[in-house]
């Protein structure tokens, strides 16, 4: 394929500085380099302190940012106006600190230091890579600060920082077996030093921390440690549901269908018991004269309104050590649907006052949902506790909030 002069030069550029590109297939480089170029035209790049910066650094840098979103639809990072390449280590305006780059979301601008960029994409043993770290930094604010565009990214970011606090934990307490103890900062660092780990050691990150690397897959769409730039195979990471490899023992899910029918004619003679009294001072003179036809009608209704609520009052909910199990009944009889922890990508609580709950699970690939309610507060505490000791993040529908703290 014959290429531009200029998208020539971009491409030995490319192939020079960034190993992710190098690997690429030629088709992948086709559009990580218009990608680049769209990426370029979108901002002003310029050098810091006199430092004259050549096409060879634009488009470098460039690069490192688009090769953290090309998984991704979008990668233009809207948010940052500006890029600035200073030479070296440079010292900040306004704190005197030397820096080797830092990213402002609120005056839109990315600093890198052109030494470190280089020195971090010529060895990849140290997971020290200022480009990786700082367009991590730049696509996570980017998110956030356009969560309304970015809504499957922003839950799948949400999910991954729920899921890194246990790390960032272990690493104030030494103990982690991973990554260095700058991660531990803040949750923005913890994810900038993520995605350098992920880029520069996916294999070791994969088998020491493999459900903090699967929420990576998901977030950026590639994985690394399989040498995939675009997509993520969710059958290697997600188990499948499968419901009748895994049933619990019968014991657990048997139900009192007998206790079962007594409830249903319990509600119904109460529908029917509160309906009459409403409607025979109402309508006494007529209800008399046609007993027969309103006791009827109060079956009926009765019958409706217990087979509108059925599923709220009767659902249950079963867990292993490696599914959850919902036990529900509708006009067809009993259902049994089981679901693998590891399948469950997040729980959306859907009205904080009625607990209903919408679950969000991977079935072989597929991104499925289920919804379960309960009206006992009590119960809705307990399943929730239950499932954050599973690492599995709770959401409140609109505010997109983690419900850890009230549990603690």
């Amino acid at each position: 394929m014959r290429m531009h002069r200029r998208e020539r030069q971009a491409h030995q550029i490319l192939e020079k500085y960034l190993p992710f590109y190098a690997n690429l297939t030629l088709a992948y480089k086709a559009e990580f380099r218009k990608r680049v170029n769209r990426f370029i035209r979108s901002k002003t790049i310029r050098g810091g302190k006199g430092f004259k910066i050549e096409f060879e650094h634009v488009v470098a840098v460039a690069g490192s940012a688009i090769q953290v979103s090309f998984g991704n639809g979008k990668y233009l990072l809207s948010t940052f106006n500006t890029i600035i390449i200073y030479e070296k280590v440079y010292q900040h305006p306004i704190t005197k600190n030397y820096h080797r780059g830092e990213v402002n979301p609120n005056a839109g601008i990315i600093v890198v230091s052109w030494e470190d960029f280089v020195y971090g994409y010529s060895t990849d043993e140290d997971n020290l890579n200022v480009g990786l770290h700082e367009m991590a930094h730049a696509y996570y604010f980017e998110v956030v600060k356009n969560r309304k565009e970015y809504i499957s990214d922003y839950d799948l970011l949400s999910k991954f920082m729920f899921v890194s606090e246990y790390e960032i934990i272990k690493i104030r307490k030494n103990q982690s077996t991973l990554f260095r103890n700058y991660a531990g900062e803040n949750v923005f660092e913890f994810f900038a030093v993520s995605v350098e780990y992920f880029f520069e050691d996916g294999p070791e990150f994969r088998e020491k921390l493999p459900k903090l690397y699967r929420q990576m897959c998901l977030l950026l769409n590639q994985d690394t440690a399989d040498g995939s730039a675009r997509g993520f195979n969710h059958s290697k990471y997600f188990e499948n549901t499968n419901i009748l490899n895994f049933l619990p023992n019968k014991r657990d899910i048997k139900v009192n269908s007998g206790e079962f029918k007594m409830n249903i004619l319990v509600k119904a003679l109460l529908y029917k018991i509160v309906f009459g009294i409403v409607l025979l001072f109402t309508f006494s003179q007529f209800v008399l004269e046609n007993i027969l036809e309103f006791n009827t009608l109060l079956a009926v209704i009765g019958v409706l309104n217990v087979g509108l609520l059925i599923y709220k009052y009767t659902s249950k909910i079963f867990a292993t050590n490696t599914h959850l199990f919902i036990v529900y009944y509708t006009a067809f009889g009993k259902q049994i649907k089981g679901i693998p922890f590891k399948g469950i990508v997040s729980v959306s609580m859907r009205r904080e006052f009625e607990g209903d709950y919408l679950i969000n699970y991977s079935d072989k690939g597929v991104l499925k949902h289920i919804k379960i309610g309960t009206n006992n507060r009590k119960a809705m505490y307990k399943f929730e506790r239950f499932l954050i000791g599973k690492s599995i993040m709770f959401k409140l529908d609109g505010l997109r909030k983690t419900r850890i703290r009230s549990w603690r």
